[in-house]
């Protein structure tokens, strides 16, 4: 089952995004502007546990918490 879907269309940006990775089946995926790692890099990394996620981000504090909070194998 689906989450709902917010105002900010992240449902609709995870189910693309993973068509992409589906399609192209890459080693390493890179996630430019991740945040905080939660609406995106997250989720797919969680779907997609045998591929590389890599999130960059100019904040350094979302940053710091993607790396605290989020501590997937991949």
């Amino acid at each position: 089952m689906c989450a709902p879907e917010d105002p900010y269309g992240v449902q609709k940006r995870i189910a693309f995004c993973a068509e992409a990775i589906i399609a192209h089946r890459p080693q390493t995926v890179l996630d430019v502007g991740c945040g905080t790692g939660t609406s995106l890099t997250r989720p797919l990394a969680e779907r997609f546990p045998d591929m590389r996620f890599l999130g960059i981000d100019a904040d350094a504090e979302s940053i710091e918490y993607a790396r605290d909070v989020h501590r997937l194998a991949n």
